[in-house]
This record gives C-alpha cells, sequence and structure tokens, in this order.
C-alpha cells in the first residue's frame, strides 16, 4: 500500500501520543516524494506533516549537553538509523480527522493522489 500504519510496537518509548497518527510513507507512490505528496494532500484538504525533521537527540537543544550517564558516547556521535529512516518515511496525522468521515476522506485522497502519480511526478 502507499501508506502504511506504524505499528505499536515500533515505538521504542513506553508511553505513546494519541493525537497523532502515524503511517509510513515507503515505498508510497512510486516516483512521488513525501514532501509532494504532502503538498497535493494539503491541496485536497488532507493535513499530513512529515513531522520531525531529525531524531529527538540530534535536536540542536542537545548539542549543548554532555554525555548523559549511562551513555557510551556524546549526543553528537549517537546513530539511531531506524528513527532516523522514520523522520525520512512517516507522515503525521491530526487523530480527529479519522472521526466520522474523515477516515473516507483520507482513502479518498490517497486514491486520488495513486491515480495521478504521473501528474505528481513531473512536479
Amino acid at each position: 500500500g502507499i501508506l502504511e500504519p506504524m505499528r505499536h510496537e515500533e515505538a521504542a518509548g513506553s508511553r505513546r501520543a494519541y493525537h497523532l497518527h502515524m503511517s509510513r510513507y515507503s515505498p508510497g507512490i512510486e516516483g512521488v516524494d513525501r514532501s509532494t505528496f504532502i503538498a497535493a494532500a494539503a491541496a485536497e484538504g488532507i493535513p499530513f506533516s512529515d513531522g520531525y525533521q531529525y531524531p529527538l537527540y540530534r535536536q540542536p537543544l542537545f548539542e549543548r549537553f554532555r554525555r548523559p550517564e549511562g551513555q557510551d558516547c556524546e549526543n553528537g556521535e549517537l546513530r539511531h538509523p531506524n528513527a532516523e529512516r522514520a523522520c525520512r518515511e512517516i507522515l503525521w496525522l491530526p487523530q480527529n480527522l479519522l472521526l466520522g468521515d474523515g477516515a473516507e476522506d483520507v482513502r479518498r485522497c490517497v486514491e486520488k493522489l495513486a491515480a495521478n502519480a504521473d501528474e505528481l511526478r513531473k512536479r
């Protein structure tokens, strides 16, 4: 499929936010990059977001902190490939859009974008 719901067990933390629905846009619509998909969906009234541009441990706020106790390396040396991949692939959708007929609106939007993939690849 175009969107693959993120499984609960993929979240590494013990708590989870329920105000956003996260889906993986990978492989997505072949040849249509995520930012083009997001812009096209917004034009159809569906406000997908690409979320964080980089993982929490790479946020500038943490760059100035020294290595936390029990961590083997400095924050700037941390590498978590799955977290970095998620930042490149995940789409966020406010969960309230999935209430009522909202899920159907999202489905129709995604199907419309997939049907018009040739036009989207030209952008």
